[in-house]
């Protein structure tokens, strides 16, 4: 794997990335029980809304200097974006809290991704360890402790997430962003975590 093309990776399989693809797929096997057509509107709408925010904040905080780089490749640029991040989903909680208009599927998943998200933040105070794998391994823990409540065979997912795992480290070590041990305690913290927290909450 040459150098362009672990960027190009790196990139695709982003964290954030990650989790909207986790939930566009779980709203195409009618996971959600979406009885109104503006209810998916909203939710979509809210996903896109967190997206568009979280690259505008970091495209502000890079505009300020505050951060380095929009790669996000020092440990003190990634404690800002996680930080903000972290804002966002306690403003979109206590905006749920108030209005009730989010499905409760997508409400447990922005509820995991925000415990997840104040994990690495602390980890990376001491410990620059991949985000990548954390989130890829944060989808898999999620989906193993939902898998009794789907309507689809979620067993069939977890081979794909594997293989993309592998990917994302292979394209993380190639850039010299993490050491192998990043790379194994990232995924396995996120997917041990995302297993006892959606257990917890469901």
């Amino acid at each position: 794997m040459n150098h362009t093309l672990a960027k190009i990776i790196s990139v695709i399989l982003h964290p954030l990335l990650i989790f909207v693809a986790l939930y566009a797929f779980l709203l195409s096997q009618r996971q959600f029980h979406i009885s109104t057509l503006s209810m998916m509107r909203h939710d979509s709408f809210l996903i896109v809304l967190l997206t568009i925010a979280t690259i505008l904040c970091i495209l502000l905080f890079y505009k300020l200097k505050w951060i380095k780089t929009l790669t996000l490749s020092d440990s003190h640029d990634r404690l800002i974006a996680y930080l903000c991040f972290i804002v966002e989903l306690c403003i979109v909680i206590n905006l749920n809290l108030i209005d009730k208009n989010m499905n409760p599927v997508l409400f447990l998943m922005i509820s995991i991704l925000l415990n997840a998200l104040i994990s690495i933040l602390v980890i990376t105070v001491f410990w620059k360890i991949s985000a990548h794998t954390f989130f890829i391994g944060t989808a898999i823990g999620f989906l193993l402790a939902i898998h009794p409540y789907c309507t689809f065979n979620a067993v069939l997912l977890f081979p794909i997430l594997f293989i993309l795992t592998g990917i994302a480290a292979s394209a993380r070590l190639q850039l010299n962003a993490h050491s192998i041990a990043q790379i194994y305690v990232g995924f396995l913290l996120g997917l041990f975590e995302a297993l006892l927290s959606t257990s917890i909450i469901l």
